[in-house]
């Protein structure tokens, strides 16, 4: 999977200082803040990860989605559509 652009997004996530770009591709994201619900005022980030034909392929038979984190698992979600409309 690629990371994406989409049209909510406002910010991109460059490496960090330690790593180098080839380390880690830089990632088109939405940052911003719940508005009502039980999660109201926090604070958000939202990327786009764009499948290959062959990541479609794999969901398709069954395969799961790995979501990997550095440091920590932080609470999140995953999701087909733009979770804040």
């Amino acid at each position: 999977m690629t990371p994406t652009t989409f049209p909510e997004s406002n910010v991109i996530f460059r490496n960090p200082e330690d790593m180098t770009p080839e380390q880690v591709l830089a990632i088109p994201a939405y940052t911003g803040q719940i508005v009502g619900g039980n999660c109201d005022g926090q604070k958000v980030v939202i990327v786009a990860w764009k499948p290959e034909a062959n990541d479609i392929a794999r969901i398709l038979q069954g395969a799961p989605i790995y979501m990997m984190v550095f440091e920590g698992l932080p609470p999140h979600s995953l999701s087909t559509t733009f979770p804040l409309k």
